[in-house]
């Protein structure tokens, strides 16, 4: 992950503006925090992660998918409820709730699997996830008969 938004390669103005937006939005916000934000607005070319409206300056949100609430990160620790994937910038409150993946362990657990994969590309490449993916099935290949 790390370092900042390439805002050279940005064409559209309006985009740009949006940036800039966020980045005043930020004070008071942690460096990691303004990284998030700054990440989703580049995934989301702009668009609300829901309906797919442009995005306002004035009511632009960050959503998360796992909810930023003390119990899920005592669960999964900062490092997941941080992370620039678990979050999405949207239009308006009702498309925020729409991001939440709800209390389903199993919901949380596809974020956390993307989050994974995320990192490990970042790393080693897809080579590399093609090893991981080898390594997983290697390891946990009996698991399918410890649940008949």
């Amino acid at each position: 992950m790390g370092g900042k938004v390439n805002r050279k390669d940005r064409s559209n103005n309006e985009f740009f503006y949006l940036m800039f937006k966020t980045e005043q939005q930020g004070e008071g916000m942690n460096e990691k925090q303004k990284e998030q934000r700054e990440k989703a607005l580049v995934r989301s070319s702009g668009r609300c992660f829901i309906c797919g409206k442009p995005l306002s300056s004035g009511q632009m949100q960050y959503a998360h998918r796992i909810p930023q609430k003390e119990m899920y990160i005592k669960k999964y620790g900062s490092w997941v409820i941080d992370h620039t994937l678990n979050g999405e910038l949207v239009c308006s409150l009702s498309c925020n709730q729409s991001v939440d993946v709800g209390s389903s362990y199993g919901n949380h657990l596809e974020v956390i699997a993307d989050i994974l994969i995320y990192e490990y590309m970042q790393m080693w490449g897809k080579e590399g996830l093609g090893k991981l993916a080898d390594k997983v099935l290697e390891k946990y290949k009996g698991l399918e008969n410890d649940k008949a």
